[in-house]
């Protein structure tokens, strides 16, 4: 739910975001979700991407699941929610949904679960502890 998100990005509908039936392109969940609003998230946990990189630490995306619920289109402006972070021991799960801003209703559900690596040998490693340590 809206008022329970961790975590809130919006995201204007524009033209290109559309497919041939003027509704927005399912795939593009999946990429505001980790573009825009796990981004956003991370960054006002004090969690940049550039610090981690610098660790030589990387992130592979494991797994997704979006489901669609209702359609958008242009010009529509999407509440995209952070709403659970679920730590495993080399992974982050994080999971949430869109919500149309002008009336709340749910049009999308989903989560994305990060494996972080070693950014030369791509072999999974533990979470680490800066990040642990600012979403627990």
């Amino acid at each position: 739910m809206l008022n329970q998100a961790l975590h809130t990005s919006q995201k204007q509908v524009r033209f290109y975001d559309l497919d041939m039936s003027t509704t927005v392109f399912f795939t593009n969940y999946l990429k505001w979700f980790d573009s825009i609003a796990a981004d956003e998230f991370l960054r006002a946990r004090g969690i940049g991407w550039e610090k981690i990189y610098q660790d030589n630490v990387d992130v592979a995306i494991a797994n997704t699941n979006f489901d669609y619920k209702k359609s958008l289109f242009m010009n529509d402006l999407v509440d995209i929610c952070i709403e659970e972070v679920i730590l495993g021991n080399k992974s982050m799960q994080l999971c949430g949904s869109f919500y149309k801003h002008d009336n709340g209703d749910l049009v999308a559900t989903g989560k994305i679960v990060y494996v972080f690596v070693h950014a030369r040998s791509r072999q999974p490693i533990e979470v680490p502890g800066q990040v642990r340590e600012k979403l627990s």
